[in-house]
């Protein structure tokens, strides 16, 4: 048995921040000029913030749970097959108490002129905390896996395994009440199912021999449609506000749109070892991914900004968007990893063993989506490293990463459907960089 007790307090405020393009870039402030350099009108930012208190929440979380295992192991056949079994129930009792940063109010103070050079359209819309909205619900889910190993000789043995899971909301589901039995958006309540069912299938053959081991895998696996709301601006409203003759988005009604969406992957994995007898204490490993994980359903409705080509929102239009069928982000088809080490003590006496590895991570996607995509380039690293025992308690070890000083993302995000560029052609986002070489000596002290 298994129960637990936490609490999760975040008080987020977001800020929208103008700055330079440009290493160490300094925040910068924006207002227009006449033709001799003079200010012209209000400022659009305070001391660089274009938006100084913009969103964000204040959420307590405070989950109680609960779980019940039961596991067996069963031998037979002389030992040659035998079999593990487990089943597994969980309960999860949370409580939210949730309030947004979306009540908008103006702070221009009362000695400032509007419109004047000493203003700032920046304090026209400072987000402050909103009625508080609560959580307070139960989640269980049962689940199970049975296992099988089979010794067709000494050596061989072939295996499988088969499981039904689950997870519960995580914290920062809960947080986002995006766990709700319902959710209501603009006076619409939305049934939403926030438990996800997991289902996974392997099987495979194992060699094991003195100096030689290998293994060969094939697996499924499918993560049921979990529900989700998208929430969108209803453009054609006769409730949306223009200016201009453009229409001011943000008074236009939020449409709650459900939606479903799941990931299933089937893929096959060789790993391989080898301890040659002719050179005592070499050891080559590695093993080989290929896969193919697609995700099902997930087909919503997002607004996108018309713009010139200098930039100027001059609307709003609809894009369906779909990710039915594509490669979820940030997952590559192919992966590889070779690591190959040598112990020097039995050529040398020295308890000294140097290593190395070549890991590669094939092409990734920023997001699922069928617009905005942005294609992550496959890559590869190299790492080199040593372990010297000092005593049998103490380890001494050199490690570079990333030896070549490759330069590519990991992994990214394109943050919002419609951040393009201001001509609309190209997608922007954020991504993670690989760090360039770097260099870590350690050591390490066993009591």
């Amino acid at each position: 048995m298994y129960g637990s007790h936490y609490t999760f307090d975040l008080n987020l405020q977001n800020s929208l921040l103008v700055g330079e393009s440009a290493g160490h870039g300094r925040l910068a402030d924006l207002y227009a000029v006449d033709a001799a350099g003079n200010q012209v009108g209000p400022s659009l930012t305070l001391d660089g913030a274009i938006l100084p208190g913009w969103g964000g929440h204040d959420s307590h979380f405070q989950g109680n749970g609960k779980a019940v295992y039961l596991l067996d192991h069963w031998e037979t056949l002389q030992k040659r097959l035998r079999i593990d079994a487990g089943v597994r129930w969980q309960n999860l009792d949370a409580n939210v108490v949730r309030r947004n940063r979306d009540t908008v109010v103006a702070l221009t103070p009362a000695n400032v002129v509007v419109g004047s050079t000493q203003d700032t359209t920046a304090d026209n819309e400072i987000y402050f905390l909103a009625e508080a909205r609560l959580l307070d619900k139960k989640f269980h889910a049962l689940g199970w896996s049975v296992g099988t190993n089979y010794a067709i000789s000494k050596p061989l043995a072939v295996y499988a395994l088969a499981s039904s899971s689950f997870r519960l909301p995580s914290v920062g589901d809960l947080i986002d009440l995006a766990a709700a039995s319902t959710q209501i958006v603009n006076g619409r309540a939305v049934d939403i199912d926030a438990v996800e069912r997991i289902r996974q299938y392997e099987g495979g053959v194992r060699y094991q021999a003195r100096g030689v081991g290998a293994s060969v895998a094939v697996f499924y696996n499918k993560f049921s449609p979990r529900s989700a709301v998208n929430v969108y601006r209803d453009i054609e409203s006769a409730q949306c506000a223009t200016l201009g003759g453009i229409t001011q988005i943000n008074s236009c009604p939020e449409v709650a749109q459900l939606y479903k969406r799941g990931v299933k992957n089937v893929g096959a994995e060789v790993e391989l070892s080898y301890r040659p007898a002719l050179i005592e204490g070499l050891e080559l490993k590695g093993n080989f991914l290929v896969q193919q994980p697609k995700v099902e359903g997930a087909n919503y409705t997002v607004t996108q900004e018309d713009k010139t080509p200098d930039g100027v929102i001059t609307g709003y239009h609809y894009v369906p968007v779909s990710e039915d069928g594509r490669r979820p982000r940030r997952l590559a088809k192919l992966m590889a990893n070779f690591m190959p080490s040598y112990d020097l003590r039995a050529a040398t006496g020295l308890p000294l063993t140097i290593y190395g590895q070549y890991q590669y991570i094939g092409d990734r996607f920023s997001e699922a989506t069928d617009t905005n995509v942005t294609l992550l380039p496959a890559y590869h690293i190299i790492n080199l490293g040593a372990q010297y025992e000092v005593t049998p308690r103490l380890m001494a070890q050199l490690h570079v990463a990333n030896l070549s000083n490759s330069i590519t993302f990991t992994e990214g995000d394109p943050l919002y459907n419609d951040l393009l560029s201001p001509d609309g052609t190209r997608n922007r986002g954020v991504a993670r960089p690989l760090f360039g070489r770097t260099i870590r000596a350690s050591l390490t002290y066993r009591f």
